[in-house]
């Protein structure tokens, strides 16, 4: 009788511990999903910023590239009409 309650001790020790098992692979895997959204998130805000930095850029050259050709619009040879 005694074996068997050792017997019976230990299958509910057992028990218990897989009770807990579940939880706590419910806990990792919500916290190793936490750190992929974070990450994500990350990788999003860097994409953005590279995205915005190639706009100003892109915005940039094209104002240079517009005033330097006004700026050579006014050195042009003045010639005759062709017309007259």
């Amino acid at each position: 009788m005694k074996k068997e309650i050792n017997i019976l001790k230990t299958n509910q020790s057992e028990l218990l511990e897989l009770k807990i098992s579940p939880k706590e692979f419910q806990n990792t895997t919500e916290s190793f999903i936490d750190k992929l959204v974070q990450a994500k998130e990350r990788i999003l805000g860097i994409e953005d910023r590279y995205f915005e930095l190639t706009q100003s850029k892109n915005k940039e050259k094209k104002f240079k590239k517009s005033t330097k050709s006004s700026r050579t619009r006014g050195l042009c040879k003045v010639t005759k009409p062709w017309h007259s």
